[in-house]
């Protein structure tokens, strides 16, 4: 499980830095950043609240669960735009 949860976490922080990157390209074309602006705030919540709740109140499940939340989102996004794609 401490595996998992670090590359999820790992993952967590490369998904952050790239999404820092697309609010910045995104801006520079006056595009709405507003979609990114909350992915950043919850991956930044993801990223610190991860490892407090896995090493300062031990609670490394639902620790495990916070850190899979953006993958969840990631998954669930992809599958509405399938469905929304198909119909």
């Amino acid at each position: 499980m401490a595996i998992l949860f670090w590359l999820l976490w790992i993952f967590d922080l490369l998904f952050a830095i790239f999404t820092l990157m697309a609010s910045n390209f995104r801006s520079s074309m006056n595009a709405s950043t507003t979609l990114n602006t909350v992915l950043i705030a919850v991956l930044a919540a993801v990223l610190i609240g991860g490892p407090v709740l896995r090493f300062v109140s031990k609670l490394r499940l639902l620790s495990l669960g916070v850190v899979a939340l953006p993958v969840l989102l990631l998954v669930v996004w992809w599958l509405v735009e399938k469905i929304v794609v198909k119909a």
